[in-house]
């Protein structure tokens, strides 16, 4: 059959089904490359094009058709004078481009060593050549990334890779205003797909080949995921949880830990993360077990998670975070659990505890229990503080240890570093009222300590709503491991969702932690409800009923006499 035959059927099978027509100005950055991945092992890497187009398909969408003039060093302007035939002899004879996406030489766009009047003008006239043939194509800037850190570049031609980011980012910005007042009336219409933004948020970790120039296949597969979010307004978090991207991990030779990594960093930067997190609560918690009531910690510290729907629920983009409360400490993040990977039991419980999984009552065998430290970043050890302090499970968790949320200690979150707030819970201690807690500002349950007159060191939550925070006796039995119960031999006490306080021995079933269990009622209706009735209520039963046998015998007693 004639070859151009062939290429025609190709194309129109092509056309006949493609959601998005998009062609592809750009240069090595952009095309298919060969690269060593170890000594005498090799790995081809797909072109942008062809890997925005495996992800599309992945997604669900109809495979879009792609076009790629990439060659070595080629320039915006070089692209001009030597691929503008591609505008229209590589698309179906009625059909328009979608999308031109436009990458420059990686120095061309900097003040330092480029010349962005050049890039700016040459990202227009490219645009407008394709807009000539394609009246509704949409120009979208392919922004590349900086020299890694280390680089030859630095310190003389840039003081470090961030100022040559921000030179590439000021750069592109330009050329996207450009041709917006030009072409549109300075209506915001270009799109810029932040990929050298992106690779600058994952700390340019491990993106590079040897020449700290080109890309790996994990800069590849970065740079990929923020083009096609660019394109698609999609997040790309969900499809990595939804295993949607492990065939081209596979294929990259990545593993499940890079494709987390990469599509998180990829969807904060387009502003797209919103992963779909498991519904769970803070179900339970107990902090600082070393108190008077035991000699040591003994590895009781835990959290417990819960998920909504009793089952089993994947923990996949979800981290736990303590932030301190106490005085010029107040907003630090003094620890963060990554919970990638992990899941609930089947029953929707979850634990993280310091060590200890003995516990009295035994935790469902089918309850998910993990160990691990919960070392404290401020120095203080491996515990969890029992002063002032606010715990979140968060989505899309980007903070640092230590890093400060309240910059001026007003009890106000000035840095926000997650996606959103799964749940949280808070207390302020009860020696002072200046201390800090951020559940509530943060959609969570909150305490203050003076309410109770003693710091709480437990939290307990049923599905229903209700909760309690209190001091609670766990080693009424000579045991540091439970039952962590109210009782009164030590005053303890506990306060719950509707403010009652108790602290009577009678209704500690009510205000027991019952680590990887159902947890036990907390109100006090459901407490009446399970027999759990409080002793002065109890009393009056107990008189009402004596008083009834008496009576009830003292009429037997007539009747037999008459």
């Amino acid at each position: 059959m004639n070859k151009k035959i062939l290429i025609f059927i190709y194309l129109f099978s092509q056309y006949a089904s493609a959601e998005y027509n998009i062609l592809f100005f750009g240069n090595s950055f952009t095309k298919s490359r060969v690269i060593n991945v170890s000594p005498g092992v090799t790995l081809f890497v797909p072109s942008l094009p062809s890997l925005v187009e495996e992800i599309a398909i992945a997604a669900g969408n109809t495979a879009p058709y792609t076009h790629d003039t990439s060659y070595s060093s080629a320039t915006l302007s070089g692209h001009i004078n030597n691929s503008s035939s591609a505008i229209t002899q590589n698309i179906q004879s009625g059909q328009e481009w979608d999308y031109v996406v436009m990458q420059d030489q990686s120095k061309r766009p900097t003040s330092s060593l480029g010349n962005p009047v050049n890039h700016k003008i040459s990202a227009y006239q490219l645009f407008n050549s394709v807009r000539n043939h394609s009246p509704n194509v949409i120009p979208v800037l392919f922004e590349t990334w900086a020299r890694e850190p280390g680089h030859s570049f630095y310190p003389n031609d840039f003081v470090n890779a961030e100022a040559m980011q921000l030179e590439l980012r000021e750069g592109y910005a330009g050329s996207a205003y450009y041709i917006d007042a030009i072409a549109f009336n300075s209506n915001p219409t270009t799109l810029t797909a932040p990929i050298g933004d992106a690779w600058e948020l994952a700390n340019w970790d491990d993106l590079f080949i040897t020449d700290q120039v080109h890309m790996n296949a994990r800069g590849r597969l970065l740079s990929a995921l923020v083009m096609y979010s660019t394109l698609y307004l999609d997040d790309v978090y969900d499809l990595f949880l939804q295993g949607a991207l492990n065939e081209i991990l596979n294929q990259l030779l990545l593993d499940q830990s890079d494709g987390a990594f990469l599509a998180e960093k990829a969807d904060l930067e387009t502003g797209l993360y919103n992963p779909e997190a498991a519904d769970v609560y803070i179900s339970e918690l107990l902090v600082d077990a070393a108190n008077p009531h035991s000699a040591a910690d003994a590895n009781q510290e835990f959290f417990e998670l819960r998920s909504v729907s009793d089952s089993l629920a994947s923990l996949n983009g979800l981290t736990f975070i303590y932030i301190d409360g106490d005085g010029s400490n107040a907003g630090n993040i003094d620890i963060a659990l990554n919970l990638g990977g992990l899941s609930t039991g089947p029953n929707g419980i979850f634990v993280w505890s310091d060590g200890n999984t003995l516990w009295n009552p035994p935790a469902d065998p089918i309850s998910t229990i993990q160990t691990g430290q919960f070392t404290n970043q401020d120095g203080n050890g491996n515990d969890m503080e029992d002063g002032s302090a606010t715990f979140a499970v968060v989505s899309g968790y980007h903070g640092t240890y230590n890093q400060d949320l309240d910059v001026d200690n007003d009890g106000q979150l000035d840095i926000t570093p997650w996606a959103s707030v799964i749940s949280a819970v808070g207390w302020t201690e009860n020696s002072n009222d200046t201390e800090i807690e951020y559940a509530q500002q943060m959609g969570g349950h909150s305490f203050s300590g003076n309410h109770l007159g003693q710091t709480p060191h437990a939290y307990s939550s049923n599905s229903d709503g209700n909760f309690a925070f209190g001091s609670y006796d766990y080693n009424i039995d000579g045991n540091a491991n439970g039952p962590y119960i109210v009782g009164n031999n030590y005053g303890d006490s506990a306060i719950d969702s509707n403010n009652q306080i108790y602290n009577i021995d009678q209704l500690n079933p009510l205000f027991s932690l019952t680590p990887g269990n159902e947890n036990n009622c907390i109100t006090l209706d459901c407490a009446n409800a399970s027999f759990n009735i409080p002793i002065s209520m109890a009393s009056v039963l107990i008189l009402y009923s004596s008083l009834i046998a008496i009576f009830y015998k003292s009429s037997i007693l007539r009747e037999t006499k008459a």
